[in-house]
Formats: C-alpha cells, structure tokens, sequence
C-alpha cells in the first residue's frame, strides 16, 4: 500500500513551509520528540503553540517514549511531576523503551546519524492505514522496501513550496475539500499503478510529465471554450439579473443565473473527461498557490 504518513524529528515543525509541503501529500505528519539541533528559547513557544494547533486539527500527530509506570517524581526544589499524566497530554502514541532500545548503531556515529537511525528504526515498525511510513530526511527520505517509493519520490518533486505565510486555515481547508479528495486519491491510484507493474523512476517520470502536459494543455484550451464565458458571463448575467430582480422579472433574472450555472456546468464535465486528470491534483495545488 502507498504511504499515507510521514515520520520526522520535531525539527519539522519550526520549518512550516516544508511542513505545509509534506501536508499537502501526506494524511498525517507523525513528530518524533527528539531534535537534530537545539531549539532557541525564543522558538519554544512558537513551536509548542504551532505543535497544539495541527495536533488539534490532525495535521499532526506526536509520538514519543513510553515511560509511564514511574508515576509522580519530584524535580528539584520539591515541585512534583505526574509522569503519566504528562505523557497522556503530549502524545497521541507512545513508543516501548524497550523497542526504542533495539536500534542499531555504530561505534562511530555522531548524535545526528544515531538520531536519522533511531527515526528509520521506529518507522520500520509503525503502519498508518496498514501502509509503510515514510521517512522524513535530506537522505533515504523512503523506505527501500516500498515499491512505491520511486513514484512518491517524483511526485513530491512536483509538489511546490507555499508561499510565505500561507495560513494553516486556508491549507487545511483545501485539503478538506471533496473535489481535493477526489484528486489526490486518483494520484494514489497512479502510483499504485506504477508500483504494481515495477515502473522504473526514469519511466514514472516521463509519464507523469506527459500526464501533466496533457492535462493542462486540455484544460486551458477548455478555459478558452468556456472559462472566458463563464467570467463575462457572471458579471453580464449577474448584472441582467439584479436588473431583472429589481424590476421584479424573475423569469428574466433565473435564465440569466441558470446561463452562468449552465456555463460551469459544461466546464466540470470537459474537466471531468481531460486526458491525465488522474494527477491534475498537482495542477490542483498550483492553481490554489496561484503559481
């Protein structure tokens, strides 16, 4: 099955427009608690509070160490801590110790490369929708055992950066959409498509450039039938029709608005039927960036 989640360090969620990028593919965004730098005292609060909000709305979910069972310690100066209650509130899952333990390591790597294994050891071991988590990293960013790989990999390529201080609101939003949806499981379907017959990268990238070409292509020429319509329409109809309305001729006024539902109509369906519309979600995130 196609990867639906990606696991990553809590690096990620201070670097919203990757993290917005890899929300517009994945369905979850799963956050390890550990760091490949330290956060600077100013970045806590952002982060805790950007951190709340996507757990809050399931952009993301937090996953961390399981030490429940040490119940309530006291930290210096007698101020005591509920361990337990604490985990339940950080985490949505919480990892064995002992299984955290069984990560491989050399002798002479440093903190990071101990960090990017311990990162591959969990996600060997996690399923999300009884799918393989990817890896979220400069190298190896997929497991070498999913068949998929080489076509999430292309396909994230194509997959833009936001602009700068794009909302979250807005984002997730688009995601919700049904229409959104629609697209992004038809380009699931794809890559299962590509992964089934064992598409080499070179040829998944090929097809997917002519699948693109020819979408757009398809579809501009189908703005030019109908988009431009659809414009001069509303604000000719939209006109005719408050006109209409105010001088009290309804027939007048619901064949003005049926005109333009009527135009948008034709413009679906055309869309519907385009050649390569099992990727235009693509097209789709770069229409919603305006790009």
């Amino acid at each position: 099955m196609i990867s639906r989640a990606i696991l990553g360090s809590r690096d990620l969620i201070l670097k919203t427009k990757e993290l917005q990028r890899m929300a517009l593919f994945f369905d979850q965004i799963l956050i390890y608690d550990l760091s490949f730098g330290s956060i600077l005292e100013e970045d806590k609060l952002f982060y805790q509070s950007e951190l709340d909000f996507l757990r809050e709305n399931e952009v993301v979910r937090s996953i961390g160490a399981d030490a429940r069972g040490m119940h309530k310690i006291f930290l210096s100066g007698g101020k005591e801590f509920d361990v337990d209650r604490d985990l339940e509130e950080r985490y949505d899952l919480l990892i064995p110790i002992d299984f955290l333990m069984k990560a491989q390591y050399e002798e002479s790597d440093d903190t990071n490369t101990k960090n990017q294994k311990l990162i591959k050891h969990i996600s060997s071991q996690i399923k999300y929708e009884n799918a393989p988590v990817s890896i979220h990293g400069s190298a190896n960013i997929y497991q070498k055992d999913n068949k998929s790989c080489n076509s999430i990999s292309i396909i994230l390529k194509k997959v833009p950066y936001p602009p700068e201080g794009i909302p979250w609101k807005d984002l997730i939003e688009f995601k919700n959409d049904e229409e959104t949806k629609s697209r992004i499981a038809q380009l699931r379907a794809w890559i299962r498509k590509q992964a089934s017959e064992d598409t080499t990268a070179a040829d998944s990238r090929e097809e997917l450039e002519h699948l693109l070409h020819e979408y757009e292509k398809y579809m501009k020429l189908q703005h030019k039938k109908f988009g431009n319509g659809v414009i001069s329409a509303i604000i000719s109809a939209s006109e005719n029709a408050l006109t209409d309305i105010l001088d009290l001729k309804f027939g007048s006024a619901l064949k003005s608005l049926l005109e333009i539902r009527a135009r948008n109509l034709n413009l679906t369906e055309a869309e519907m039927g385009a050649p390569g519309r099992e990727v235009s979600y693509l097209s789709a995130v770069n229409d919603f960036f305006g790009k």
